[in-house]
């Protein structure tokens, strides 16, 4: 989500009006989805991901977004293992 306004305000708008206010109704834990909203905000880009998996070793990376009001906010990474790491 990093690097992408619209996804950030999306994300804002949803954690905001709807999972930490249900988080505080259901099991009064504030901090823990204040928590997942931050460390979403907090992570990597895309592009930065997929880096640190070539860097760990791993091949083929590919990344896709989600549709809907997800879209630029959940990502699926794919990658292979090289075969003389097995």
């Amino acid at each position: 989500m990093a690097g992408n306004p619209r996804a950030r305000l999306v994300w804002d708008a949803v954690c905001r009006g709807v999972i930490i206010p249900l988080g505080i109704v259901i099991d009064r834990n504030a901090d823990l989805y204040r928590y997942l909203w931050r460390s979403v905000v907090d992570f990597d880009t895309v592009t930065r991901f997929a880096r640190r998996l070539t860097d760990a070793g791993f091949t083929d990376v590919a990344s896709r977004t989600a549709r809907g009001w997800q879209r630029g906010i959940l990502h699926t990474f794919v990658a292979r293992k090289p075969e003389d790491a097995r």
